[in-house]
């Protein structure tokens, strides 16, 4: 069957491809978005990388499964989340080189 076909006076722009990244971060950020002449955003998060111990590794992607099947109707638990949760106590702990010392025992 061939594709039907509408004239109309209006000219339509190309269709632009847009990466997932870019659709999520025009999705997240509808409120924000930079003039075309600007460029992009830039994100209001920093990327950190560490390494750990195998046991810790297994424990970090444990805790947001085990989280999830807890409190099934919670918003779901990511990894970024548990970083930012574990900075902030570190942060709000009244004796941080105490705990230092602890984990380094």
């Amino acid at each position: 069957m061939p594709r039907e076909e509408l004239s109309t006076p209006i000219t339509f722009p190309a269709p632009r491809r847009q990466s997932a990244a870019e659709k999520a971060r025009d999705l997240l950020y509808q409120d924000r978005a930079a003039p075309a002449d600007e460029g992009p955003v830039p994100t209001p998060y920093k990327k950190i990388t560490g390494r750990v111990f195998p046991d810790q590794q297994k424990w970090f992607q444990r805790v947001p499964k085990d989280y999830r099947k807890r409190h099934p109707r919670h918003p779901k638990l990511t990894n970024d989340e548990l970083i930012r949760i574990a900075i902030e106590y570190l942060r709000d702990s009244e004796d941080l080189d105490a705990v230092i010392a602890r984990y380094r025992t």
